[in-house]
């Protein structure tokens, strides 16, 4: 496959615990990709659904990596893992809409710790 360029159009957070990444989608319509902490654990949980996920897997999803990126520059952490939970994510009025954080992960790892983490490509 090809690698396919995604750009987030806008962010919503919801209860300062998950970001919600909106993309426009490469068919039609808007791809929603939900991203948080997963409790108790160092990884992110993605709750996301679409056709590109079912045709080639989630670690192929440039929503998926793109959603990912754009949480990790939010909360300002990297992660090593991430774990995705098949669903459509159903707007909520009660989000806040966001700035699209901006920077590159390379930065977060370079100012938060020497470890050199990788970005989340684990799927478990």
């Amino acid at each position: 496959m090809n690698e396919i360029v995604v750009q987030p159009i806008t962010c919503f957070e919801g209860k300062g615990a998950f970001l919600v990444t909106l993309f426009p989608s490469i068919t039609k319509g808007i791809v929603t990709v939900l991203c948080g902490q997963k409790k108790g654990e160092n990884k992110i949980l993605v709750v996301h659904e679409c056709l590109l996920c079912k045709a080639y897997g989630y670690e192929n999803c440039p929503y998926i990596k793109e959603g990912m990126k754009t949480y990790m520059l939010h909360v300002q952490k990297t992660f090593p893992s991430y774990e995705v939970l098949s669903r459509t994510v159903k707007f909520n009025s009660n989000w806040k809409q966001i700035p699209i954080p901006d920077g590159s992960v390379e930065q977060i790892k370079g100012e938060k710790d020497d470890s050199r983490t990788e970005l989340a490509t684990q799927h478990h």
